[in-house]
C-alpha cells in the first residue's frame, strides 16, 4: 500500500511503530475487560479492522482491476488513474502475475522447500523472526544487522557480567548484594531496548520481504509470524522457569 518512493522507509517504520501501537493494545482490552457481554472483546476486534484495507494484488488476483487501479490511483497518484507511476506500477504487477500467477492454494507450503534456493530464503526469514525474538546473533543485512547484533550481544554480556558479580544468598534466598550495580543493570536493559529498537525492530518487517520471491511472499511472511510467535511462547513461559533454574548464566542462551 505504501508509495514506491518510500516503500523501504515505511515498512522498516511499520515495525517501529509496535510501541506506539501496543498502548492502545494493551488499555483497550483492559479498558473494555469490565463490560458484560461479547462486545468485551469484539471491541477491540473492531478497533483493528476499522484500520484495514484491501490490497491492490488481492483485488487483481480475484479479477478486479478496476477497483485495483482505483485503490493505486487513490494513494499513489493523488485520484489520476492515468498517471505514469499508476499505469507503471499496474504493468509490473500484470507481469509479474503472468510469469508467477496468482497463488490462490493457501493450504499448500510445499513450495518453500522445494529448490535449494527457496530453502535458504526460507531458512533466512526463519532465522531472523528466531534471533529477532531472543536477540541474539544471526544472519542478515550489512550493515545494520552485524553492528546492531554487535551491540546487543555486547549489550548482553555486560548484564551477565552485572548478575554474576552481584549475587548473594540471605537464609538461602539469592538477592542482589549492590543494590546501585542492580540499578545500573536495570539501566543498561533500557539501553538494550534502544540499541534494538534502533537496529533489529526496523528489519524485522523489512528484511524477510526484501529476500522473498513475489509468488511466495505471504506465505514467507506467514511462516516467518508463525515461527516468531513460537519464539515468543517460549519466551514468555519457558524463560521465568529457565532464570530461576539457572540464573544469571542463562543469559549466555541470548549472548550466542
Amino acid at each position: 500500500m505504501a508509495h514506491p518512493t518510500f516503500r523501504g522507509t515505511m515498512t522498516a517504520v511499520y515495525n517501529t511503530f509496535w510501541f506506539i501501537g501496543g498502548i492502545p493494545g494493551t488499555f483497550v482490552p483492559y479498558g473494555t475487560s469490565t463490560i458484560i457481554g461479547s462486545n468485551s472483546w469484539r471491541i477491540s476486534d473492531w478497533a483493528q479492522i476499522t484500520f484495514s484495507g484491501i490490497t491492490p494484488t488481492w483485488l487483481m488476483a480475484n479479477d478486479r482491476h478496476e477497483e485495483a487501479l482505483n485503490i493505486m490511483a487513490k494513494y499513489h497518484g493523488e485520484g489520476n488513474r492515468n498517471s505514469p507511476i499508476i499505469q507503471l506500477e499496474y504493468r509490473e504487477m500484470l507481469e509479474d502475475t503472468s510469469v508467477t500467477g496468482f497463488d490462490k492454494r493457501w493450504w499448500d507450503y510445499r513450495e518453500l522447500f522445494n529448490s535449494l534456493e527457496i530453502r535458504y530464503r526460507t531458512m533466512l526469514v526463519l532465522a531472523i523472526g528466531f534471533f529477532g525474538q531472543w536477540s541474539g546473533n544471526g544472519p542478515g543485512r550489512r550493515p545494520q544487522f552485524l553492528v546492531s547484533t554487535g551491540i546487543v550481544t555486547v549489550i548482553f554480556a555486560i548484564i551477565t557480567a552485572l548478575n554474576a558479580t552481584n549475587i548473594a544468598f540471605v537464609d538461602s534466598v539469592q538477592t542482589a548484594q549492590d543494590g546501585s550495580q542492580a540499578k545500573a543493570e536495570i539501566a543498561i536493559i533500557f539501553i538494550f531496548g534502544f540499541a534494538f529498537a534502533a537496529g533489529y525492530r526496523p528489519l524485522q518487517g523489512l528484511y524477510p520481504v526484501e529476500c522473498l520471491r513475489y509468488e511466495s511472499r505471504a506465505k514467507e511472511m506467514g511462516s516467518y509470524n508463525f515461527w516468531s510467535n513460537i519464539t515468543s511462547f517460549y519466551n514468555t513461559f519457558v524463560t521465568g522457569i529457565a532464570f530461576t533454574g539457572a540464573g544469571w548464566k542463562y543469559y549466555f542462551l541470548f549472548i550466542f
